[in-house]
C-alpha cells in the first residue's frame, strides 16, 4: 500500500513523509511565507502545508474567525507562486481548502497534487465529497472527529471515488497537548478499521512525539513551524498567536527531521530508553475525543447560512446557500442537509449570513411528516 504525490511516495517501506505546516503563521505576508518555504527545505521537509481560507466563504461576518482570517490570507497569485517555489526546492506543496470555491482554484490554478481536510470539516459532506472528486490524494485529520464522524467522512470520500488515495492523521485538537493525551496507538486502530495508511499531526511541544510515532508506524508526520516562536498580535481586540506557540523554529524542525530519520531504524522499545514519556504517548488505541474537545468541535463546525439576501419564495441554490461557522448559539441546519434543500423554497426572508433553519424552508415546515431533525 502506497500513495504517490509528485516525486514522493508515502508507504510503510518508505521514509516518513515529513510536512512542515506553515498554516497561517506567515500572517498574510508573502515574503515571510517564502522565507518559511526556503527554511523548510533547508530543514529537510518533504512538503509544506498552508491554510487557504476565504473568510467571506467560511465565517459569518463579525465573528472572530472572520476577522482573523481576513488578516492572514495570501492572494491567489501569491499562493500559486508559493506552490511554484516549493516545487523548485524539491518539496510537495499543498493546503487545506475548506470551501468549494477555494478548493477549485487551488486545484486548478495551483495544480495541487494532494488535498488536506482539517478535522473541523469532518461533518462537512460537501467539502469532503468535492475534494475526493478532484482525483488527487486526500489526507484527513481526525483531531475533532469521533469514531462515528470518521466512519462517515471515510465513507463520503470513498463514495466520491477516493479509494486507494486516502490517508488519515491521528491528532488531538489541543494547543499544545500533553504527551499522555496524544493516543498514538490510534494510528494502528484506524489503519486496521479503515484499511488506510496513517500518520501523526503533532500539537505537542518539542520533537519527541514525532520520533515515537515513527516507531509505532506513522508514515506521515506533520508539525507546525514558525520564524517567530511566541509571537502574539492584537486582532479584533484580542491577542492572537496564530500557531506560533506550538510551532518549532527551523533549527528545532531540522532536529526533529534528524530524530525521525533516526527513529525509522529504531524499535519502540529502543525509543523508550531514549524518551522517558514514550509509553505514556501510546494510549488505548480506540478513538477517544475528550468532552471538552467535542464541545470545541460543535462550535467550529459549519452550518447552513444564506450567502446572499433571500426573499420568501426564492428557490434555494448553491448561489444563495453556503456553509459557514456562525456566531455561537445560533446554528443553522447541519451540512448533511445542504443537498436535501437544494431546489426547495424559502418560506421567509433571510439576510446575508442568517443561519438557515427548518422554519426557513417551506417544504420542511409545511407538514409535521416532512420535518427533519437538525
Amino acid at each position: 500500500m502506497s500513495i504517490q504525490i509528485e516525486n514522493k511516495i508515502i508507504g510503510k517501506d518508505r521514509p516518513v513523509f515529513i510536512i512542515a505546516e506553515i498554516g497561517v503563521n506567515h500572517e498574510g505576508d508573502f515574503e515571510t511565507c517564502k522565507k518559511m518555504v526556503v527554511e523548510s527545505a533547508r530543514a529537510g521537509a518533504d512538503a509544506i502545508k498552508l491554510q487557504t481560507v476565504d473568510a467571506d466563504e467560511n465565517y459569518v461576518e463579525g465573528t472572530f474567525s472572520w476577522t482573523l482570517f481576513r488578516t492572514c490570507a495570501l492572494t491567489k497569485e501569491e499562493t500559486a507562486e508559493i506552490f511554484r517555489i516549493t516545487r523548485d526546492l524539491g518539496m510537495v506543496p499543498f493546503t487545506t481548502s475548506p470551501d468549494v470555491h477555494t478548493l477549485k482554484w487551488v486545484n486548478d490554478d495551483c495544480d495541487a497534487p494532494v488535498h488536506k481536510i482539517s478535522s473541523g470539516m469532518m461533518t462537512n459532506d460537501i467539502i469532503i465529497r468535492e475534494t475526493a472528486k478532484m482525483g488527487r490524494p486526500v489526507l484527513i485529520s481526525t483531531g475533532l472527529g469521533t469514531t462515528e464522524q470518521i466512519d462517515h467522512a471515510v465513507k463520503v470520500a470513498r463514495d466520491a471515488g477516493c479509494l486507494d488515495n486516502l490517508a488519515l492523521f491521528q491528532c488531538t485538537s489541543q494547543y499544545p497537548v500533553e504527551h499522555d493525551k496524544i493516543n498514538l496507538a490510534t494510528m494502528k486502530w484506524m489503519a486496521d478499521r479503515y484499511g488506510v495508511m496513517t500518520g501523526f499531526s503533532d500539537h505537542t511541544k518539542g520533537i519527541e512525539a514525532p520520533m515515537v510515532a515513527t516507531t509505532l508506524g506513522a508514515v506521515m508526520i506533520e508539525k507546525h513551524v514558525t520564524l517567530t516562536p511566541g509571537r502574539q498580535v492584537e486582532i479584533g481586540g484580542q491577542m492572537m498567536d496564530f500557531d506560533h506557540h506550538i510551532g518549532l523554529d527551523f533549527d528545532e524542525f531540522a532536529a526533529m527531521v534528524e530524530g525521525v530519520r533516526r527513529a525509522e531504524n529504531m524499535t519502540f522499545d529502543q525509543i523508550c530508553e531514549e524518551i522517558p514519556t514514550a509509553k505514556a504517548m501510546v494510549g488505548e488505541g480506540e478513538r477517544f475525543v475528550p468532552e471538552e474537545i467535542q464541545k470545541q468541535a460543535a462550535g467550529m463546525s459549519r452550518c447552513l447560512v444564506a450567502r446572499q439576501t433571500i426573499k420568501a419564495g426564492d428557490v434555494l441554490t448553491t448561489d444563495n446557500i453556503g456553509l459557514k461557522r456562525p456566531f455561537p448559539d445560533n446554528r443553522g441546519m447541519e451540512p448533511f442537509m445542504y443537498d436535501r434543500i437544494m431546489g426547495m423554497t424559502a418560506s421567509s426572508e433571510m439576510d446575508v449570513d442568517t443561519p438557515v433553519k427548518e422554519k426557513n424552508v417551506k417544504e420542511l415546515n409545511s407538514s409535521p411528516s416532512n420535518k427533519l431533525a437538525v
